[in-house]
């Protein structure tokens, strides 16, 4: 019985042992479990900060990016406030270095990628601080620079190879603009030649000689854009069938009309784009603001003052970033009139609607004032070699084509020019219509004769109109022929008839005009001659003969 029981205690201790030996190899196996489960976990963490780093250092070089893009853009705003312009009307909306700052950097560990604005711009390669104006014209009177104006009117202007309108066009918008209006409004010329600096500067001066009164008042600005700022051209996808040519002349468009848009964004209101080739109707401010007053109950996105293109189209200029961003996006893929239509209906329409209901819906934030405020002159396109006889048949005749004087009686009107229907010199001198003829050739005069003769203080001429501002003198002379030849020298070129030149036509605005010297004595022949071939027709919209009071 007790070697039964000695042998059952030694069973027991010999099963216990084994437990233990049993429990301590699963509990080193369970160890060596964890180990190898912990180390893996280690080497995934491992392997997600790694990513995570190259996540947050490639975040920071967007950031980077980001705020180099945005000082640029408001270097064009610190250009203003150097020059004591007020930016109040976007305080609201001030982007700062720190706008895209540390918190949103942590924000963006989840995972959350924002693209930084602009990245169509990807040939700056960061180097934003380009974006400044290459070329500024404006007041030099800090107290004359504008900004809260309730209009900015756009011109982009390029060099053409056979005509520009630049002139004409600016004459239309400063001549039907009252005082108020002036005060209210810019005027914006951007000449998009980066290339050409020669041509801007010779632009720029041009409209200086002949408008610096209202540069130096604060209502003409004049810009060009930097180099940089435009895309490598010659790499550009070839789309929509057209040719290279064509492709980079209205990438380039698009380019031009955004760069414009952005210098004007911050100076007031309301933005206009017209183009270089275009005359308005007197009053054009007034009327364009009281369609807006009309509309004033509206959320409307554009107001329409021309039925053609991109002219006489009206944002406000709070729409303009929004605008700036679609069209560089699609830059390279479609012309700009294109792209408005198409950010509206990404704007407005439901997806999937069909053409007549998206239509209907735009219809509700777009308006289309008539008649049109806005007439096209132009025939030789900024595009090589395209001829467009484009006309807004709303634009109707309520334009002025002819100014009349009450000039002093003429015993007769000689001329040489062939003239055109009804379009008479006896006509035109009568201020009852515009005078028109052929083509002139050297030599061809036109001249009016008086018996008894005038003692004149002032002759004024003006050539061409708003429907064909082409039709212009070119190197032509106006001429005096005294009753009686003056001893005394004067500072006139006479020629063997004994006229006197006294004034030539200007290229660029087609007037002639003159203040009579006393000496020359009363007036018997009034002539202007032509001194070469021209290859325009030619009109005559205004004579005036003022006799010495």
């Amino acid at each position: 019985m007790r070697w039964t029981q000695r042998y059952g205690i030694v069973a027991i201790a010999i099963i216990v042992v084994l437990a233990l030996i049993f429990v301590l190899q699963q509990k080193q196996h369970y160890e060596e479990q964890t180990r190898q489960t912990i180390e893996t976990l280690q080497n995934r963490i491992d392997y997600v900060s790694r990513l995570n780093d190259e996540h947050l250092q490639e975040l920071s070089s967007i950031k980077q990016q980001n705020i180099r893009l945005i000082r640029s853009f408001n270097s064009i705003k610190a250009c203003h406030r150097r020059n004591n312009v007020s930016t109040n009307s976007i305080s609201n909306s001030t982007i700062t270095d720190e706008t895209f700052n540390d918190n949103t950097v942590d924000s963006l560990k989840n995972g959350f990628h924002v693209p930084p604005s602009f990245s169509y711009l990807k040939h700056l390669s960061g180097r934003y601080d380009m974006l400044s104006p290459a070329f500024r014209r404006q007041t030099t009177n800090t107290n004359s620079l504008r900004s809260n104006v309730s209009f900015i009117i756009g011109i982009p202007t390029v060099k053409r190879d056979k005509q520009s309108y630049l002139i004409e066009t600016i004459k239309s918008l400063i001549d039907n603009l009252n005082n108020d209006d002036m005060e209210r409004s810019l005027i914006v010329i951007f000449i998009a030649e980066p290339l050409d600096i020669e041509y801007v500067r010779t632009t720029a001066q041009q409209i200086e000689k002949l408008y610096n009164k209202y540069i130096e008042n604060g209502l003409i600005e004049i810009i060009s854009p930097p180099m940089e700022f435009y895309p490598d051209f010659d790499s550009l996808k070839l789309s929509l069938n057209d040719d290279k040519q064509r492709v980079k002349w209205r990438t380039k468009q698009n380019y031009d009309f955004t760069y414009l848009m952005m210098y004007s964004s911050i100076r007031g209101k309301y933005y206009i784009q017209l183009e270089d080739d275009v005359v308005t109707k007197p009053a054009y401010i007034q009327i364009i603001e009281s369609f807006i007053n009309k509309q004033k109950d509206q959320d409307w996105f554009m107001l329409e003052y021309s039925s053609l293109g991109f002219i006489g189209k009206m944002f406000h200029t709070a729409e303009l970033n929004a605008l700036v961003n679609f069209f560089l996006m699609f830059s390279a893929d479609k012309p700009i009139d294109w792209l408005l239509e198409y950010y509206q209906d990404t704007k407005y329409c439901s997806f999937g609607a069909d053409v007549q209901s998206c239509t209907r819906t735009k219809s509700l934030h777009r308006f289309r004032f008539r008649p049109s405020l806005f007439q096209h002159i132009g025939i030789y396109s900024s595009l090589k070699g395209k001829i467009q006889k484009l006309k807004d048949k709303d634009f109707g005749k309520n334009v002025k084509l002819f100014k009349s004087h009450e000039n002093p009686s003429v015993s007769s009107i000689v001329s040489t020019l062939k003239d055109y229907d009804k379009h008479t010199l006896a006509n035109c001198y009568a201020g009852q219509n515009f005078f028109w003829a052929l083509q002139p050739k050297k030599d061809d005069t036109i001249v009016l004769k008086y018996d008894p003769p005038l003692l004149l203080s002032r002759v004024y001429f003006k050539s061409g109109n708003p429907e064909h501002p082409g039709d212009k003198f070119f190197n032509t002379t106006v001429d005096l022929q005294p009753y009686v030849q003056p001893k005394q020298k004067l500072n006139y070129i006479k020629d063997s008839d004994g006229y006197f030149t006294v004034a030539n036509f200007s290229h660029d605005t087609g007037i002639a005009e003159a203040f009579v010297d006393k000496v020359l004595g009363p007036i018997s022949n009034v002539r202007l001659k032509v001194h070469s071939k021209s290859d325009a027709w030619v009109i005559l919209n205004e004579i005036l003969i003022e006799p010495l009071k």
